[in-house]
């Protein structure tokens, strides 16, 4: 796809969002605000590349051609990197028209073919060749280069150039080629060559036949390297090893856009080496040998078993359902059974260490001395802390039991409605999957996008080294920061919508009366629903509240792009003090206090807004008013907020878990009825399929029971008799018992305040009356002659 292609793609992609959420949203006015900021933020994302990136002449448009990386030589790698050409070279023998090498066994020149050669155009490589040219001294032979050859390690290598006197330093100074730092061309061979510099022979000097076992330094140029290798072995600071500059291309496979080499061991030995002994040995060939047999019998063994791999997805599916079914009915009993195990669990084992620390004791206290009175004295110590330990956490587990007894028993009710909702509108299971897809789509888009713009950059070549480098202005920096950030927002948005869909089927289900049949009886178990509860919360949560939605993503984007903002800060002071790992500690200090306050945040804010979504759901309030009211239930209900989600967290562990061992037990007995060398893989298969499909139950359930507890709060603080409250039956007897216990503690609280202010305005009369009559007592003493005038009383 060109990227102008690619451009008007994505734009009619935005436009078409844009008329959607024109046409179909018009009723809230602060909802309409947010969509149309949300929409145009996205239709000025979408930017037009600059002419040049269009241009078919242009160096971008260059690049969009040849998408294969392709290794002319795979023994030099390193010195002479990679090419990117327009295929891959594919060829089924070598000849002289195809110009590839191709052979099984070996391969060697033939006078007069014709071969297809790619040469790297790299000075700092080059410099130094004696093979650019030839004298008849070999001390001082011709350069590649301009300049003449130094040491190794001599550090002015800047300004080296190619001589154009020479074939190879003309064919690299083409503009063209000195853009891409090699050229390809198709040229003959023939022996005895290996002097020519001319047009049609002078790539033979730079094969590695020739080239190979030639070192040169500033005193002795040509030297073999240590008797001869395709490395250099001297270990010389000064001596530098011949590169071969041009290569034979070779039949390659095209895996992901990259070139692998498609020869035999020997072909590559006579291509790239001068004889076996000389090449990297083969035995890596037989580790890779045996792992390629287990692997093939693995995958053959998987080829056998694939229905019944297939078929885990379907028994993985009944068994999440068989489940959902176990924890409608005995969720109560379950969480029960299941505390009272843990606590037996805690007290057995702080008994157990308990009397091993008596027996120890008994032991220290041994007179005569025993000869291990010191390891006896350490591991009394050792039990006693672990006895400690466990007894502080069974005397905890039983006054949380006690304490929390009514969230608990709430907690089991909870779940049950979760798994009957579930049950009675099974396609929410299919939600994790949609999001996945949408997740899909907008990173690709991103993805898409973002090499777009990257793509955009001013490419240049450096004229040492011959590495590419593009450089972006401010204008494409901020492109590519602001097309993060839509990808951040877009992303969370597309999240949330999905999340206030499901909050809604939930809400419908929860609120939803009973169905009443024509002779007026009510149904104990079917609720009147509406046909498509899911498009129900599509259509209310895009016609109502998608300006809402938009809101709550803008905020974590927010967060997740100051985030990635420090990391970009950590990451530019490591390259500004060279990488050291040894910042200031003033520096980690801060730097890992925001990163941590901004982890939480992002962490609190997402748990926020699923409260506020549900918030939005069940009252219809914006998402300030929604986000308000979530952090005051959240803080008054912190209690709730706990206990249903320790208890729910356990359980959804415990059916994911279970789920997938009973799927992946079935299927691997199912296996050992086939011809297979080993269940292992099959099993594995079906284990790791069974725990994701088991995983979408969990995430669904898990968003069940939030809703619900967040209805259930929202119910119990409603003014109306219990029996016209419309909630599923086993909550609504809950509803009813937490509505009474509050009614009972507000009318002790009342008692207790009127009965405090009876006994105040009782001790205030006493007060009063035994003051007045302390007065008369007082007034009769004053009149009566016997008392001094000066003891009268003020």
């Amino acid at each position: 796809i060109s990227p102008h292609s690619s451009y008007l793609c994505l734009r009619l992609l935005y436009d078409i969002l844009i008329i959607v959420s024109v046409t179909y949203i018009s009723i809230s006015s602060y909802d309409t605000i947010f969509i149309f900021i949300f929409f145009f933020f996205f239709f000025l994302m979408i930017r037009r590349p600059p002419r040049s990136t269009l241009s078919s002449s242009s160096a971008a448009s260059d690049v969009y051609k040849r998408q294969h990386q392709y290794w002319p030589n795979v023994l030099y790698y390193k010195e002479l990197g990679s090419v990117c050409l327009d295929g891959c070279p594919s060829a089924s023998s070598s000849d002289a028209t195809t110009g590839i090498v191709a052979d099984d066994s070996s391969f060697s020149f033939t006078d007069g073919y014709s071969y297809q050669v790619v040469c790297t155009c790299n000075p700092q490589i080059a410099e130094g060749n004696p093979n650019c040219g030839y004298t008849s001294s070999s001390n001082s032979p011709s350069d590649c280069t301009t300049n003449s050859y130094k040491q190794v390690s001599d550090s002015q290598t800047s300004g080296t150039t190619w001589d154009t006197a020479t074939q190879m330093g003309t064919q690299c100074s083409v503009s063209d080629v000195a853009s891409r730092g090699y050229f390809k061309s198709t040229l003959f061979y023939q022996s005895g060559q290996t002097n020519s510099d001319s047009a049609d022979y002078f790539w033979e000097k730079f094969v590695g036949k020739y080239t190979y076992d030639q070192c040169w330094s500033y005193s002795n140029a040509g030297t073999a390297c240590s008797g001869g290798n395709w490395i250099n072995t001297l270990n010389n600071a000064e001596y530098k090893m011949n590169i071969p500059m041009c290569n034979v291309m070779y039949r390659t496979k095209n895996i992901f856009n990259r070139c692998i080499p498609w020869l035999s061991y020997n072909t590559m030995v006579s291509l790239f080496c001068s004889s076996s002994s000389d090449c990297p040995t083969n035995s890596l060939s037989d580790h890779f040998s045996t792992a390629s047999s287990f692997f093939e019998e693995a995958i053959a063994d998987i080829a056998t078993a694939w229905y019944v791999i297939l078929a885990s997805v379907g028994i993985a599916i009944v068994m999440g359902f068989i489940y959902l079914y176990f924890m409608q009915k005995c969720a109560k009993v379950i969480i029960t059974s299941g505390l009272f195990l843990v606590i037996f669990g805690l007290a057995f084992v702080t008994f157990a260490f308990y009397k091993e620390y008596t027996s120890l004791d008994d032991r220290v206290n041994t007179t005569p001395e025993l000869a291990t009175i010191d390891e006896d004295k350490r591991n009394r110590d050792i039990c006693l802390a672990f006895g400690i330990i466990f007894g502080l956490l069974t005397f905890i587990m039983l006054c949380v039991v006690m304490c929390f007894a009514k969230h608990i028993r709430v907690a089991g009710a909870l779940l049950q409605c979760a798994a009957e909702s579930i049950i009675d509108m099974p396609m929410l299971v299919t939600y994790p999957i949609f999001e996945v897809l949408v997740f899909s789509v907008v990173a690709v888009a991103f993805i898409f996008g973002a090499l777009l713009l990257a793509s955009s950059g001013t490419s240049s070549v450096d004229a040492i080294y011959g590495y590419h480098e593009v450089e972006y202005d401010s204008g494409l920096q901020r492109a590519l920061l602001y097309w993060l950030f839509g990808f951040l927002w877009l992303a969370e948005f597309c999240s949330s919508i999905g999340f206030m869909v499901v909050a809604f089927c939930f809400g419908l289900w929860f609120f939803a009366p009973m169905q009443v049949d024509e002779q007026g009886i009510q149904s104990k178990t079917e609720r009147d629903l509406p046909r498509w509860p899911i498009m129900t919360g599509l259509k209310l949560t895009f016609l109502h509240h998608l300006g809402t939605v938009a809101f709550g993503a803008l905020v974590i984007a927010i967060i997740q792009m100051l985030r990635l903002t420090l990391e970009y800060i950590d990451r530019k002071r490591k390259e500004l003090t060279g990488g050291g790992d040894n910042p200031p500690q003033p520096w980690k200090f801060i730097f890992c206090c925001c990163r941590c306050c901004l982890w939480c945040l992002e962490k609190c804010m997402k748990a926020l807004n699923r409260i506020a979504y549900v918030c939005t759901v069940i009252n219809g309030t914006s998402f300030c008013s929604s986000a308000c009211h979530a952090m005051a239930l959240l803080i008054g209900n912190i209690a709730w907020f706990a206990i249903v989600s320790g208890i729910s967290t356990c359980m959804l562990l415990f059916g994911k878990w279970a789920c997938a061992l009973i799927t992946a037990g079935l299927c691997g007995w199912w296996c050992t009825y086939l011809d297979v060398s080993s269940i292992l893989f099959p099993t594995f298969c079906c284990l790791l399929i069974a725990y994701i499909v088991a995983s979408l139950f969990a995430e669904v359930y898990e968003m069940g029971v939030d809703t619900m507890l967040i209805c259930f709060l929202e119910i119990q603080d409603v003014e109306c008799d219990g029996d016209k409250i419309s909630a599923p039956p086993a909550l609504h007897d809950e509803i009813i018992l937490v509505q009474a216990e509050e009614k009972i503690n507000l009318a002790r609280e009342a008692a207790v305040a009127k009965a405090l202010e009876d006994f105040k305005a009782e001790q205030k009369a006493k007060h009063a009356g035994g003051g007045a009559t302390e007065s008369a007592e007082l007034a009769d003493k004053s009149l009566d002659p016997g008392v001094e005038p000066n003891h009268a009383p003020a």
